[in-house]
């Protein structure tokens, strides 16, 4: 599923709560693996971890980007995105590599069983 996803996104890369591998996203900072783990219910939505691994033998840089999240209705060639809400993340540099960066997320609002994906996009190197 996650892979026909991405298949037809023009924006971004979309990671699903279920997928069993990571999605590949071509960015600014170069290919990067993407995987939500630790999926856990609170008091507002859902916490979890969005893993994004490196593939190249450089640091990756400090980053930021921006995540969507919401519900999916409908099939997954035919869906329709309700409830999105969307915020900003920002990664600190790396020191080792590959790179390998854990960014926690509070995503309010919606809860686990809701959760249909959450899509990943505009990933840039921050300039200090």
């Amino acid at each position: 599923q996650q892979n026909r996803l991405n298949a037809k996104s023009s924006s971004g890369v979309y990671l699903l709560p279920g997928a069993k591998t990571p999605a590949r996203l071509e960015s600014q900072i170069g290919t990067l693996r993407m995987s939500l783990v630790n999926i856990t219910p609170d008091t507002d939505g859902t916490t979890l971890t969005l893993r994004i691994q490196g593939e190249s033998n450089d640091p990756l840089p400090a980053f930021s980007g921006t995540i969507e999240y919401g519900q999916i209705q409908g099939t997954i060639d035919n869906f329709q995105e309700i409830n999105v809400q969307n915020q900003l993340i920002n990664a600190p540099a790396s020191v080792l590599a590959p790179s390998d960066v854990d960014i926690p997320l509070q995503l309010k609002g919606i809860s686990v069983d809701q959760l249909g994906f959450v899509r990943i996009h505009d990933i840039q190197p921050v300039m200090h």
